[in-house]
């Protein structure tokens, strides 16, 4: 379990180092533009149950550590380290045998998110992430227990079939849950969840032959924190708002419109258009002045010639 633990390690530090140093990236798979990481450091506790040969289950606790890393678009991998207790009684109250057991668990899993956002465009990957985004996780692991188990009634414990056998201590399961990762800040989110185990074992409860022949299980409900130190800042998508208008009252005043210089009507054409250029209108004629009759400086009559009809005698 140790070298399980160091080769995590040192994966996971290979990891920290090497994030982000390619860019962003293209799934074809997802049809979405992504980074590789950055290593989430996880945190948490929550409440744990049984049910096995012994039926009747006490929530007990548990808390761990944890990281993970995002590989491909709404894929995590990741690893987690718990320490938990389990506790059930016998449902039977003639035996009524009880146990205790204070475990260790190392697991690796699979997180995808049901939802989350989905980069069109290279430049969509500052963009912040889903506030809601479920979540499916899968896995496998190792487990180190040290279970006692005891009974009220001993006279019925002698005269029982006997489990003096001799089994593992630390055995294999296979966790799956769901949950949801709730967004907080670009580098925090809280994450719910619930998972069941299948363990390889029925020693769990330290009862296997006195029970029921039931396999053991348990199951966890945790509430983490999320942090991930090295995320950089995303951009939001700001909507323009009409500024308010001001009072007078003390409201605030609305800013004054910049001043545009208008374009020449040149400049609003486009390029399929051509200017119509109008024919210059030619000005009317002028008109012609009337002559008047010359009229004769030394007489007041106009000057004509005589008819003979008035003719001068001479």
């Amino acid at each position: 379990m140790k070298k399980f633990l160091l080769v995590l390690l040192a994966v996971f530090s290979q990891l920290l180092y090497s994030q982000q140093k390619n860019g962003s990236e293209y799934s074809g798979f997802f049809d979405s533009y992504y980074f590789r990481g950055p290593v989430n450091f996880i945190a948490g506790g929550g409440a744990t149950g049984y049910s096995g040969d012994l039926k009747k289950g006490k929530p007990s606790y548990i808390f761990g550590l944890g990281a993970s890393y995002k590989l491909w678009p709404r894929t995590y991998f990741g690893a987690q380290l718990n320490f938990l207790n389990l506790q059930g009684t016998d449902a039977d109250t003639i035996r009524n045998i009880s146990f205790n057991n204070n475990m260790k668990e190392l697991y690796v899993y699979c997180r995808f998110n049901i939802l989350d956002r989905k980069m069109l465009k290279n430049m969509d990957v500052k963009r912040m992430e889903m506030f809601f985004r479920p979540y499916l996780t899968l896995g496998v692991g190792v487990n180190r227990y040290n279970v006692t188990s005891s009974t009220t009634n001993p006279d019925w414990d002698k005269n029982s079939i006997p489990e003096n056998v001799s089994y593992p201590r630390t055995g294999f399961f296979i966790p799956a849950g769901v949950g949801v990762a709730f967004r907080i800040t670009h580098r925090i989110s809280i994450l719910t969840e619930f998972n069941y185990r299948f363990p390889f074992t029925d020693y769990l409860d330290d009862v296997s032959a006195r029970g029921n022949t039931k396999k053991d299980v348990y199951y966890t409900g945790e509430l983490k924190v999320q942090y991930t130190p090295f995320a950089t800042k995303r951009k939001k998508k700001h909507k323009f708002t009409e500024p308010a208008q001001g009072s007078g009252g003390g409201g605030t005043v609305a800013p004054k419109p910049a001043i545009v210089e208008p374009k020449p009507a040149q400049d609003n054409l486009t390029p399929t258009e051509e200017p119509v250029v109008k024919p210059l209108e030619e000005p009317a004629p002028e008109p012609t002045p009337v002559e008047e009759p010359k009229k004769d400086d030394n007489s007041d009559w106009p000057s004509e010639e005589p008819t003979p009809n008035n003719k001068k005698p001479k």
